[in-house]
């Protein structure tokens, strides 16, 4: 009769598994390592018959006691610290670590496909300390570490790592083998990596023009006070003030001409939101800020996640905070929508210069001869 009963089962918590792991293995009096039981929690898989039975093998495998060294070698899971220097090691720039690390693991015979999954979970596992800091549990033993991490990556460069992350492990398998799959992986990470001493320069970069027109506007009265004849006066406590003024409330004019497609397409680091960026159109702006227009149809595009990183582009950009305002409506011509014009029209020219050329004419005219539509590509 057993054996026609079909029961469909929840998966049960990670947190739950551990809690109720940790009563039985205290009630029995057997020695134990929380961290060895987090990692038998999530081998389990949500499943606590499979939970209580990776137990029994852990306390046979430990000599009655559950430790976490004991609990890795059983399962062949990663150690953590790995993973932890491996980030450590891409924040600061450093192939050189990153290829170190990976001979270390491949000396140990780790499997680079478990190691990149489990970078990810631990990617996911500090993308929910940021958002919810108070969502990890106290007696965690990585809760330190999650905590310090979660404080020196950025969420942008947090979503960028978790995405080559399991990209890579699904092109694991392409790779010559597992060991290049895993550091191209790392290596491709490293590239993307924002650098936070370019970015401090190209503000610094984008500061100078601003500078250069305050200061020509005022060219008269900073050339009188040059003057190598008469001494210099002290500058007043009023003129700074002014000075900073004028150039807050002008600084989107004397930095952007207006030219929103130009912007989008030669000067802002969009990543993610490059296609919100691509299918709006520029409305309005001035010193704070810039009006954007979204198509219906495209009005998918304008989330509050891709609208904060377009803001963060944008601010990085200018080197200080500009408001975006956005607005749906039918139409909008955006940058998107010209290039597709604008490839159109490259694509109709081809084909009238192929149609109208001596030779081909000769060819359809003498021997019946057709192109074949589709196929003709414009020279670039």
């Amino acid at each position: 009769l057993s054996r026609c009963l079909q029961f469909n089962l929840r998966q049960m918590a990670s947190a739950t598994i551990t809690e109720h792991l940790q009563k039985i293995l205290q009630q029995e009096q057997i020695p134990f390592e929380s961290s060895a039981i987090h990692l038998i929690a999530r081998a389990a898989n949500g499943s606590m018959r499979d939970a209580l039975s990776l137990t029994d093998q852990a306390i046979a495998y430990g000599n009655q006691s559950v430790h976490e060294a004991e609990v890795r070698s059983m399962l062949g899971a990663i150690d953590q610290s790995y993973l932890y220097e491996i980030i450590d090691a891409l924040l600061e720039q450093n192939g050189t670590a990153l290829i170190e690390k990976a001979k270390q693991m491949d000396a140990r015979s780790i499997s680079f496909e478990a190691a990149l999954n489990d970078l990810a979970a631990l990617l996911h596992q500090i993308a929910i300390v940021q958002s919810i800091p108070n969502s990890l549990a106290q007696d965690l033993p990585e809760r330190t570490a999650l905590m310090t991490l979660a404080d020196k990556i950025s969420a942008d460069t947090l979503q960028l790592y978790y995405q080559i992350s399991i990209l890579g492990r699904r092109d694991i398998g392409l790779a010559p083998d597992e060991y290049a799959g895993f550091t191209m992986t790392l290596l491709r990470m490293l590239a993307f990596t924002p650098s936070e001493k370019v970015t401090q320069e190209k503000s610094m970069t984008n500061a100078i023009p601003l500078t250069n027109t305050q200061t020509s506007n005022n060219s008269k009265a900073d050339t009188t006070q040059a003057s190598p004849v008469k001494k210099p006066q002290a500058p007043t406590a009023v003129e700074p003030v002014m000075h900073q003024a004028t150039l807050e409330n002008n600084i989107a004019v004397s930095a952007f001409d207006g030219n929103w497609r130009n912007l989008v397409e030669n000067n802002l680091k969009l990543g993610l939101a490059r296609a919100l960026a691509q299918n709006c159109e520029m409305v309005n702006y001035d010193a704070d800020s810039i009006t954007l227009r979204v198509a219906e149809a495209q009005k998918h595009l304008a989330s509050p996640n891709y609208q904060e990183k377009l803001s963060s582009a944008i601010h990085q950009h200018f080197g200080r905070k500009i408001k975006l305002h956005f607005e749906i409506d039918q139409e909008a011509n955006t940058p998107a929508k010209q290039n597709a014009i604008e490839k159109a029209t490259i694509q109709s020219n081809a084909e009238t210069a192929i149609l109208q050329d001596n030779f081909v004419q000769a060819l359809m005219n003498d021997f019946g001869a057709t192109i074949i539509p589709n196929s003709i590509k414009p020279v670039q």
